[in-house]
């Protein structure tokens, strides 16, 4: 945040916690330009909890202070900033933001949101397209593959536009793992996300796939990654998952060496908080082959 006036910083707090629907303070304070910024939004927002334009609770089982807009405030952002209350983003629901409480993982939504934002603010155009999936209207991809509809469904997706494709959008995906997930589920995720990369994106007018799995543990995303007894294991000669897809290896390694579909791994660093993530790409071909060697058949 820029050094601004107690007015305009006030909007600026408030527009922030219109697009993120639930905002922890403590990334307010890692966007102030200095200690006498933080004091003073630290003054703002308790004006604002006093005032009743916002609201605060905490997450479970880490604590944070999140603060989500009254209804009072959500119509100040829509009527006297935006100046769109015909058009608003979304409509203020009071049930979800007083009755669902915030757990790891909305709070790991919201972190990759605010990481993206730093990291890519020149994306953010009015052509950009974010939901998270307390959003379950539009936090979802369809698509029918070789007779079976499929419905995924990320925590995360952000749809970029792209230049060089009229009406087409580079997709980005995020999938936040709490500790929860087995190998199976991981792996079946992968294999919908590669179908979906083989033969949905047209019908769902995407150029590119971006997908990032982010993890608590550093320790369990190896295991489910890296390891040969992780989810690699289940993949055979045609990827049977019992009732799930069936996807068979050479249009599988033929969609990952196309260079549209992309998979990134990262642990969230809770001790910093301002820089949140520290990802890196993933190669899922040479682990593939790293697995069974006569699969390189398939990319001749």
């Amino acid at each position: 945040m820029k050094k601004t006036n107690s007015k305009q910083l006030k909007n600026r707090i408030l527009l922030l916690t219109y697009i993120y629907r639930s905002l922890p303070t403590i990334y307010l304070k890692t966007a102030a330009g200095d200690d006498e910024e933080k004091k003073k939004i630290h003054w703002i927002v308790n004006n604002l909890v006093k005032q009743g334009y916002v609201l605060q609770k905490k997450t479970k089982p880490v604590e944070f202070i999140f603060i989500h807009l009254s209804q009072k405030g959500y119509n100040y952002v829509v009527k006297k900033i935006l100046k769109n209350p015909e058009k608003p983003f979304y409509r203020h629901k009071e049930s979800r933001s007083l009755l669902k409480p915030i757990f790891n993982h909305s709070f790991l939504n919201f972190a990759f949101l605010w990481h993206f934002h730093k990291k890519t603010p020149s994306f953010l155009t009015p052509n950009i397209r974010l939901y998270e999936d307390s959003d379950i209207n539009n936090c979802k991809v369809l698509f029918s593959y070789k007779g079976k509809d499929v419905l995924i469904s990320p925590d995360t997706i952000i749809y970029l536009p792209d230049t060089q494709k009229q009406d087409f959008r580079k997709a980005i995906f995020v999938e936040n793992d709490t500790g929860r997930e087995t190998y199976k589920t991981i792996y079946q995720k992968m294999i919908e996300y590669l179908a979906l990369a083989e033969d949905g994106m047209d019908k769902n007018k995407l150029s590119s796939i971006t997908l990032y799995f982010i993890f608590l543990s550093r320790r369990r995303m190896k295991r489910l990654f890296t390891d040969r007894d992780g989810f690699l294991r289940y993949f055979d000669l045609y990827n049977k998952t019992n009732r799930g897809l069936e996807v068979r290896m050479r249009f599988l390694l033929k969609t990952l060496q196309s260079g549209r579909f992309k998979i990134y791994l990262s642990t969230y660093n809770h001790e910093e908080p301002q820089s949140p993530y520290s990802f890196r790409k993933y190669d899922l071909t040479k682990y593939l082959l790293e697995k069974e060697a006569a699969w390189k058949n398939f990319l001749s």
